[in-house]
């Protein structure tokens, strides 16, 4: 029989073991390589007893896995045997299911992850949040198509437990370094007075801009790029 482990990859969306189709084993965080990262660290161990009824994910004895989901992130596991071979997991609701030196593949749903893992997901704080906004041309005055967006950004956060926000401007290459770097914490602050006006706590709010420092599009000096002109916010 082979015997097998999960390697970490990143840290932020939630990745759930199920043993024997009755108790959790360890559980880690995960994320992929191509987004975010969260600073966010949790592992957890929690008991679960199921019904008799045969589940279409549980093999006797067992254990699965299920990467679960994590607004603006992709989840990531790879699942390591002790021979070396791996197979990796990666995506909202993928999951493997492992009997003895047989594994199987699978997609689940909410509904699965709820029916093998409720209780603990129920015990979880909400998953880590990630948002961008955008910015005109110079201005720390949101995008018409964010104006939009951030009343849904807003509410999201206000209907949180939240411990912490991190508010990150940036800027395009369209002026001076200094001058970007002044830009990018103004629209910091503008989003972070907005969230103070809705009750969200100054305390729990940081702010930093980095300017033409991280571009999502890599562009040459004095070019306007829509999309790095932008802040973003790590909710947690």
């Amino acid at each position: 029989m082979r015997s097998y482990c999960i390697r970490t990859l990143a840290l932020g969306s939630f990745v759930f073991t199920l043993a024997g189709c009755a108790t959790y084993s360890d559980m880690v965080n995960s994320l992929g390589p191509e987004r975010r990262v969260s600073d966010l660290r949790q592992s957890i161990k929690a008991p679960l007893q199921l019904s008799e009824a045969k589940s279409p994910f549980c093999f006797v004895p067992s254990e699965t896995y299920i990467v679960m989901p994590e607004e603006g992130r992709v989840g990531t596991v790879v699942v390591t045997f002790i021979d070396g071979s791996e197979h990796v997991l990666e995506g909202d609701y993928e999951g493997m299911s492992v009997s003895g030196d047989q594994f199987q593949t699978f997609t689940g749903d909410a509904d699965a992850l709820n029916e093998l893992f409720g209780d603990a997901v129920s015990a979880l704080p909400p998953a880590p949040y990630h948002a961008k906004l955008y910015f005109l041309l110079d201005k720390d005055e949101l995008t018409a198509e964010s104006k939009i967006k951030a009343k849904a950004v807003f509410d999201e956060i206000t209907n949180r437990q939240v411990a912490a926000i991190s508010i990150i401007g940036h800027t395009d290459t369209a002026a001076s370094y200094h001058y970007n770097e002044e830009l990018s914490l103004r629209r910091a602050l503008k989003v972070q007075k907005a969230l103070i006006e809705m009750g969200i706590a100054a305390e729990i709010i940081t702010t930093e801009g980095k300017g033409e420092y991280q571009l999502l599009v890599d562009t040459p000096d004095n070019t306007p790029e829509p999309k790095n002109r932008r802040v973003e916010i790590d909710v947690r």
